[in-house]
């Protein structure tokens, strides 16, 4: 798969997940795998419940850094940007193209929150799943929509076996020019 993104190529065989790194206002880092959704409007997008911690976390803070890492291709690509939310029509129709069991978990999990049981989810799951089919179009929870992290900066990765690896790194100006340098590994 390759996606090109202000004019950089990213080449992957499996390109669905990223780490999503972000931070508090007093600066706890805090990491975790997303889903790799595609670009809307130059902006790398994922999807996620909007009480959970990593939207807390970019409601205070809108700064993020992605990684992607394909051990197979001996690559990693580092994405820093400011994140903003989807729209809603733009959150809407990602969550109407989504398997209907998918559709159902958004609806039943309350991301982040504490359970008194992992029964209690399912419970709530097999109640949502009777009052749904795939049929009958289940609306997408308000709390519940995309983001969009709009790249400043990328630095590419492509490792050696004698560690000489090639390291280059794109840094876009307040022009929104691009300059680009080459790094030492």
């Amino acid at each position: 798969m390759t996606v090109t993104l202000h004019g950089f190529s990213l080449h992957a065989t499996q390109f669905d997940a990223m780490a999503l790194a972000t931070a508090t206002l007093n600066g706890i880092p805090s990491l975790r795998y997303v889903l790799y959704k595609g670009t809307l409007e130059q902006r790398i997008c994922f999807y996620t419940n909007y009480d959970s911690q990593k939207s807390r976390e970019l409601d205070a803070n809108p700064r993020a850094s992605l990684a992607f890492f394909w051990p197979t291709a001996f690559m990693q690509v580092r994405v820093v940007g400011s994140v903003e939310k989807l729209s809603s029509s733009q959150s809407d129709a990602y969550f109407a193209s989504r398997p209907f069991l998918s559709q159902l978990a958004a609806v039943a999990s309350n991301q982040s929150k504490e359970l008194s049981s992992f029964d209690q989810l399912e419970q709530k799951f097999a109640g949502l799943k009777k009052n749904y089919s795939p049929t009958r179009p289940i609306p997408r929870p308000k709390n519940w929509g995309g983001y969009g992290l709009s790249p400043s900066y990328f630095e590419f990765w492509y490792g050696r076996e004698n560690r000489m690896h090639h390291r280059r790194a794109f840094t876009k100006g307040e022009n929104g020019l691009w300059t680009d340098k080459i790094l030492s590994p």
